[in-house]
């Protein structure tokens, strides 16, 4: 019976219960005084609660704390360690079942200008509002991740490159078109990149990277999408803080 809140969740585990202890109240009516089988009875049902409910609170901590090793504190986003661990099944079941997925890297355009402007706390909120409008407009079997600071990527499966590209320039619209910031409008770059381009997992994101990059060199506000061709090298020689 200890075990039921863990094994049948709490509600059946209750029912469980009071049944067991309706069954075995005939055997101790008849065995002892009213006086002891009520206190028999008592003893019996307490000690079950209080170890259902230390089952039960231990199984909700086991919870909270693996959501915890997997989010973002801060957006609710699943973290980048949960992405790398997406994008490798993602290829190994590109590989044995021919699944194709997409990756996307999204990153606030000027998000420093935004903090400098608006302060830190205008700037956490509109990551997490940032979230929140993306996480509206994907299904339940795609994943967002906060990548770093101001970078987010989406993990798309059963999604090829040109899906992936209009799901991008939607969200690219819906962004800007959002009211995020207390005054004018946030935009985003977006770079795209399908698994049947990549070697591995590095590769797959580098080549993601690269057309993000792409997105801001030629403007910003706008998705780019990684050609055949691309090279991870392509990437190792830009700065940073320049288009940042």
């Amino acid at each position: 019976l200890v075990g039921l809140p863990v094994l049948l969740k709490a509600r059946w585990a209750v029912f469980l219960g009071v049944l067991s202890g309706l069954l075995v109240a005939p055997v101790v009516l008849t065995q002892y005084d009213r006086t002891t089988a009520a206190a028999v009875g008592i003893s019996m049902g307490l000690t079950w609660l209080v170890s259902a409910w230390l089952v039960f609170a231990m199984t909700e901590q086991s919870r909270r704390l693996k959501g915890m090793a997997v989010t973002d504190s801060l957006t609710g986003a699943f973290n980048r360690r949960y992405l790398e661990l997406q994008v490798v099944r993602s290829l190994r079941d590109w590989e044995r079942y021919n699944r194709t997925a997409s990756l996307l890297l999204l990153d606030i355009d000027h998000f420093k200008r935004i903090n400098d402007r608006f302060g830190h706390g205008v700037g956490d909120a509109v990551l997490t509002r940032l979230v929140g409008l993306i996480q509206q407009r994907l299904r339940k079997v795609d994943i967002v991740c906060r990548y770093g600071g101001e970078e987010f990527a989406l993990l798309l499966n059963e999604t090829s490159a040109s899906m992936a590209r209009h799901v991008g320039e939607e969200l690219r619209r819906v962004v800007e078109r959002g009211k995020i910031l207390p005054e004018g409008s946030l935009t985003i770059s977006v770079g795209v990149c399908d698994v049947t381009l990549a070697r591995d997992s590095e590769h797959w994101f580098s080549l993601a990277d690269a057309a993000l990059y792409e997105a801001k060199r030629n403007g910003r506000n706008r998705v780019e999408q990684a050609p055949v061709l691309s090279e991870p090298t392509a990437i190792i020689s830009r700065a940073l803080p320049h288009w940042r």
